[in-house]
């Protein structure tokens, strides 16, 4: 089976800027990222805590591209887990000790969005 590829980068060129961006790859997520190289207002993607490495990998990716603030809400539920969007070391703290749901989508805002 052929599946046509393309990056974020190449849809946004084609297709014109993002204010959302919802990711749904299986596990691909941190690959997908990699085709951005400005900031979206909001990109959401589901995480599974026993692949913390690549949930990390994607928010660090995004804090590269300037000041984020993340929240998650669990799967099919639409209540924020936590009660402030933190930023992306109080996430990485967060996940590491286990205070964030197994499973859940994680929304990762730009500091621009927020005003």
């Amino acid at each position: 089976m052929e599946v046509d590829v393309s990056t974020l980068d190449a849809l946004i060129r084609q297709y014109g800027t993002l204010d959302l961006c919802k990711i749904d790859v299986e596990g691909y997520e941190p690959e997908v990222l990699r085709g951005l190289s400005s900031s979206i207002p909001l990109v959401t993607f589901e995480y599974h805590l026993d692949e913390i490495e690549k949930l990390l990998d994607c928010v660090s990716y995004l804090a590269r591209r300037g000041d984020i603030i993340i929240n998650v809400n669990p799967m099919y539920s639409g209540d924020l887990v936590l009660s402030d969007w933190v930023d992306a070391q109080e996430f990485a703290r967060l996940a590491k000790t286990g205070a964030l749901p197994d499973t859940a989508d994680c929304g990762v805002r730009t500091a621009a969005a927020t005003r």
